[in-house]
Parts: C-alpha cells; structure tokens; sequence
C-alpha cells in the first residue's frame, strides 16, 4: 500500500469518502461540455468535490505525483468536512462567494 492510499484510509476514518477519476465518469464529461469554456483544463488540471465524492483528473495523477495528490486530498477533505458541519447550500453559497471577492 503506497503512502497515498494510507493517507485515504486514515482521512476517511475521519469522514467517509470517496475517489473517482473525471476522465471515467460520464457525469464529469457533461458537466465540463458546461465549464469547458470559461476553464478548458476543468478535466485534466482540476480535482472536484461534490458531495463526499472527490474527484481526481485521472488515476496517472496520483501515480505520477503522489506527494501533490496527498496534499490535494487533505486540502480537499478539508471541503467535505466543511460541508457536513454546515449544510451544503450554505457552504456552497460560502465557498463560491469567497471565490468571487
């Protein structure tokens, strides 16, 4: 087991989550036909939270930079356990407002 995966493991006794990868997910494909044009690399470049799903480019990213994926993963955790505090259409309205300014 690679440090990536224990470091899953042990966030995830935290708060259940769980990883997926945009280019094997027909909902990210559609959802980036609505992106593509105001952020181009949304599929390749852009790690995503909805819900307790988070998802990864593709799974040669964690391979090829597992340290920055280990830092994305914390970093992206820290979003869902945000969410499950408060609910989501309030951290969503949080989260794109901080966005805005």
């Amino acid at each position: 087991m690679n440090r990536f995966e224990l470091l899953y493991q042990e966030l995830n006794k935290l708060h259940p989550v769980k990883i997926r990868f945009k280019d094997e997910s027909p909902f990210m494909q559609v959802l980036n036909l609505f992106v593509m044009g105001f952020c181009p690399t949304f599929l390749s470049e852009y790690t995503t939270v909805i819900g307790n799903t988070i998802y990864f480019p593709n799974r040669h990213y964690i391979d090829a930079k597992p340290e920055s994926a280990m830092r994305t993963l914390a970093h992206e955790m820290v979003h869902v356990m945000d969410m499950s505090k408060w609910s989501p259409v309030v951290f969503n309205l949080y989260y794109l407002f901080k966005q805005i300014i």
